[in-house]
Parts: C-alpha cells; sequence; structure tokens
C-alpha cells in the first residue's frame, strides 16, 4: 500500500514537471519511477507464497533441477561475446559456471584476463547464488 501510493506520488511529480517544462524533458529519464516500480514489483511478488505441487517435483528433484538450470544459464551467459575477451568453447563456459556455483574456484582459463568486467560480474554473480545454497 505504501509503495503504491509512493508511486502516484513520483509519477503526479514526474508529470507536473514534464507539464511546466512544456514537453521538453524526456519521458524515459525519469529513474524514480522506473525504481519505484521494481521495488513494488518485488513487493507483490515476495507476498505470494509459492508452493510446488508435490506431486510434479519433490523437493530433491526440485534442488537438481534448479542447479542444473543455473550452471547451464551461467554457462550460455558466459558464451556471450560481451563476456569474454576471446571466443570460448561450450565445455569451458560449463565447467567455469559450474565451479562457481560450486565454490570451487576451479578454472581452465584465466579469468583476469579472459573475461571481461560483464563476464566477470556474472562468475561473481553465480557465486553468490551458489554460496545461498543453489
Amino acid at each position: 500500500m505504501l509503495t503504491s501510493i509512493a508511486i502516484v506520488i513520483l509519477l503526479v511529480a514526474h508529470f507536473t514537471d514534464l507539464v511546466r517544462s512544456g514537453m521538453s524533458v524526456a519521458v524515459d529519464g525519469f529513474v524514480a519511477i522506473k525504481i519505484a516500480v521494481f521495488v513494488t514489483f518485488i513487493r507483490e511478488i515476495s507476498d505470494h507464497d509459492f508452493n510446488l505441487n508435490r506431486t510434479f517435483l519433490n523437493p530433491a528433484q526440485f534442488f537438481i533441477l534448479s542447479f542444473l538450470s543455473l550452471v547451464l544459464v551461467g554457462a550460455l551467459l558466459l558464451m556471450m561475446p560481451n563476456a569474454t575477451t576471446q571466443p570460448l568453447s561450450f565445455i569451458d563456459a560449463l565447467f567455469t559456471a559450474t565451479s562457481a556455483v560450486c565454490v570451487t574456484g576451479l578454472i581452465v582459463v584465466d579469468t583476469a584476463t579472459y573475461f571481461t568486467t560483464f563476464g566477470q560480474v556474472i562468475i561473481m554473480g553465480l557465486i553468490q547464488i551458489g554460496g545461498l545454497g543453489i
């Protein structure tokens, strides 16, 4: 409720400033509204109770599926051209992503020189998610 009121106030303030400036301010540049919408989205998602249908996946199967999907998504992200300075094979990306999620620290290529800042952020994210117990 409080975040909805905050969004309404921010929208009113934004459109008031927009009307005063004669519509010369870019509508896309108002960051506070984007942040408020994102916070509201997170808030609304956290209010719901996500129950898995126990006949579909038991907790052990869900754990294994989440681990495998996280490793696969991480490997695909590491293969993106923006993530590396040189092309990376799928096996190397898969090993690096698995090592990051398992928090083992094993590498097949030098992380500091082979991966760009974007690739290093992906690896750090995989380490953080793996450290949480996924």
